[in-house]
């Protein structure tokens, strides 16, 4: 869609806004986010992490 003035994102952004609440909150696509590392694993007197 070819946008000049900024005009299109006042018609496109709820739709856009609409499809990602409905894609979350149906779970069709399942978000992983990464743990907390442990402070077990990291040293900060040398600033390193273990493996």
């Amino acid at each position: 869609m070819k946008e000049n003035g900024g005009e299109a994102i006042d018609a496109i952004g709820p739709i856009i806004a609409n499809i990602y609440n409905d894609i979350f909150s149906q779970q069709l696509v399942k978000v992983q986010s990464p743990n907390n590392p442990e402070s077990d694993i990291y040293c900060p007197a040398h600033h390193l992490w273990k493996q």
